[in-house]
């Protein structure tokens, strides 16, 4: 696509999606499951689950490489 003599090229976010969208939904089914509002039974099972961290920092990487699509509609804008 090109506007005012600048060529964008849409690769880098649609790999990005892809990539961020498999990472959270492949980590998700490792984490821990049960009743969210049942807060002292659901904690006890995070303090169970060994990984925990791995888990939610996984899931956080994954939905941080969703982020150059925002940044490229903010830059083409």
């Amino acid at each position: 696509m090109t506007t005012t003599g600048k060529t964008y090229s849409l690769r880098l976010p649609a790999t990005a999606v892809l990539i961020g969208q498999t990472l959270y939904i492949a980590v998700t089914q490792l984490h821990a499951g049960g009743d969210a509002n049942d807060h002292h039974h659901i904690f006890e099972t995070y303090a169970e689950n060994e990984i925990w961290s791995a888990v939610h920092l996984a899931q956080f990487v994954g939905m941080a490489a969703l982020r150059p699509i925002a940044v490229g509609h903010l830059v083409r804008a």
